[in-house]
């Protein structure tokens, strides 16, 4: 997902919760503890701008949200094929678009509705 300006990681909280973790928010913090020992994992502060940003995090895991590069790039330009993406990031035709690689995944819903063609019902 294009979340367009942000200076910040996002955190996926049904992962947190998914290892045991509970999240509570507030108006002025949010906090991460471990739901079976009650333990603060980690303390995050509320900002102006309503984003919460944590402190020094106890554990080795970080829970980012993470999206293929290829994938965003093909929702960012229209649906550009992947083969197009990469000549595009190889020869620097988009400012600030990072070396993009091949992909392995199966082709995006609405790609594969933009190729379909009519066929005649007799």
């Amino acid at each position: 997902m294009l979340v367009d300006g942000i200076k910040h990681n996002l955190l996926s909280v049904s992962q947190i919760y998914a290892q045991g973790h509970n999240v509570v928010f507030s108006t002025k913090d949010c906090e991460i503890m471990n739901s079976s020992s009650g333990e603060l994992v980690v303390k995050g502060v509320r900002t102006l701008d309503n984003v919460y940003i944590l402190n020094k995090i106890q554990e080795d895991k970080c829970y980012l949200s993470q999206t293929d590069e290829c994938w965003l790039w093909n929702k960012r330009m229209g649906h550009t094929s992947f083969d197009n993406l990469i000549n595009i990031s190889k020869i620097n035709v988009v400012r600030d678009i990072p070396k993009l690689f091949k992909t392995n995944h199966a082709v995006c819903g609405p790609c594969k509705h933009g190729k379909q063609t009519r066929t005649s019902h007799n």
